[in-house]
């Protein structure tokens, strides 16, 4: 089942002309600051937030937002897409991943347009999801799934081809999984595995 769907990919730049919305839309968001200074408001209540750039976010389906550049002109890139998996809520970049993400953002946006093939982009798409860290502290019981699938995983390592694996000893989607593992860890899942797999290397 496909869990990560592209409806667009492209790049602008706002000034005092071409504001950011205001807009409201059904599918996810990924807004990535490239150059510049925005001042957005999000959700009803107008929260505030100041992207510099390299910074970005994910803004879910129907949360209101509209914003501004700053002091002159700012460039961005947009990616439009739909998610079975990840849970509502603003998701950031911690700050010292931000300049890797925004390396992987361009390459993003060069596969648009060259028009690399879908899946191509699509599993891009997913490696940039997972450098996001959901701003709220995962569920006690999201918190007792993740350490259920790290003990199971320990224990089958030699068995785990991915991620995948992990969510599916927890019980959760994947996206799920990894969002809820950087709000626990602040540590990606994979980094995390890829973690694992040294140590036991290392002990033979």
């Amino acid at each position: 089942m496909e869990v990560v769907k592209i409806l667009r990919q492209d790049v602008g730049r706002f000034d005092r002309r071409f504001s950011v919305g205001p807009a409201r839309w059904d599918f996810w968001d990924l807004l990535w600051l490239h150059e510049g200074h925005l001042e957005l408001r999000l959700g009803p209540k107008k929260i505030r937030l100041s992207l510099h750039a390299p910074s970005g976010l994910l803004i879910p389906p129907g949360t209101e937002f509209q914003g501004c550049a700053v002091d002159g002109a700012a460039s961005a890139s947009v990616t439009h897409f739909e998610s079975s998996a990840l849970s509502p809520g603003a998701l950031l970049v911690p700050e010292h991943d931000r300049l890797h993400v925004q390396h992987l953002i361009q390459l993003a946006m060069e596969y648009a347009r060259r028009d690399e093939p879908m899946e191509r982009r699509r599993r891009l798409l997913e490696a940039i999801l997972d450098c996001f860290a959901n701003t709220t502290v995962p569920s006690k019981r999201a918190r007792t799934r993740l350490d259920g699938a790290w003990r199971e995983a320990r224990e089958k390592l030699a068995h785990v081809r991915g991620v995948s694996d992990l969510a599916a000893f927890s019980g959760l989607a994947e996206s799920t999984f990894r969002a809820a593992h950087r709000g626990q860890f602040d540590l990606s899942a994979g980094r995390h595995l890829q973690q694992l797999r040294l140590s036991e290397a290392e002990r033979y």
